[in-house]
């Protein structure tokens, strides 16, 4: 399982760097946001988000608009902060 995983997120990071979107993984943004929505909605702020997956707000603004997105190494700590799996960011696994 961690050669598939590492391999899948090798794969999501460089089509979502060659097309310059995360259209490759749309489900990406709409668990992104609701992992966010839920943790804003217990009282965290963005920031406070931003900070537990080691980024800072105009990054992770960047990741929800789609303007950019994580490498893998920040995909890892984005899903650390949120409390979840790479897998489940990318769409792979029950939210």
């Amino acid at each position: 399982p961690g050669r598939e995983l590492i391999s899948e997120c090798v794969r999501y990071t460089v089509a979502a760097m060659s097309t310059g979107t995360l259209e490759r993984h749309p489900v990406f943004r709409k668990i992104l946001r609701e992992k966010i929505d839920g943790l804003r909605a217990q009282g965290s702020t963005i920031a406070q988000i931003s900070i537990a997956c080691g980024t800072n707000v105009q990054r992770m603004h960047d990741w929800l608009s789609g303007r950019c997105e994580p490498r893998l190494a920040n995909l890892s700590r984005l899903a650390d902060g949120l409390s979840t799996t790479t897998d489940i960011l990318l769409g792979r696994g029950e939210s």
